[in-house]
């Protein structure tokens, strides 16, 4: 831990972690458990609710919640739903493919059933599976019934 400095102010510390594995796994994976645990020590001391007036349910994101409909959990399957086919880290062969068909998003890939994919030139087994496979690891599959459009953009 060492003194920094952001702009002017200089009343900052800053952490250098170096972390060192035996190789099964990575350091970021280390050091994403190693929070979770921290996290999981520190709950007991958090507390979630700060002390003032309750906000009118009509602000922030709870009164979009209740405005809409929408839980956090659909929230959270927006936000998958909305990233780039390049946020998949397909191979290139599997983003060719899809981007010629016109499937430049999750969303987009999504709402395809897997004997359509198939059809597509260059786009077999191995890619299908592929994509199965990294879409599963978001909680999703192909052939799911999305909107076209996110009824949360304007």
């Amino acid at each position: 831990v060492e003194d920094t400095r952001v702009g002017q102010r200089t009343n900052y510390d800053k952490l250098s972690l170096e972390i060192w594995t035996n190789g099964t796994v990575t350091p970021e994976m280390a050091l994403v458990e190693s929070a979770k645990i921290l996290r999981k020590h520190l709950n007991p001391f958090i507390t979630y609710k700060e002390p003032g007036p309750e906000l009118p349910p009509s602000s922030g994101l709870k009164g979009m919640l209740e405005q809409t409909g929408y839980s956090p959990i659909d929230l959270e399957l927006e936000e998958k739903l909305n990233r780039s086919l390049a946020e998949l880290n397909l191979s290139v062969r599997a983003t060719n493919c899809l981007e010629s068909e016109g499937i430049n998003s999750v969303r987009d890939l999504v709402r395809r059933i897997p004997d359509e994919l198939l059809t597509v030139r260059n786009f077999g087994e191995t890619t299908l599976t592929e994509v199965e496979e990294r879409l599963s690891s978001l909680g999703l599959r192909l052939g799911m019934k999305v909107p076209e459009r996110s009824p949360l953009s304007k």
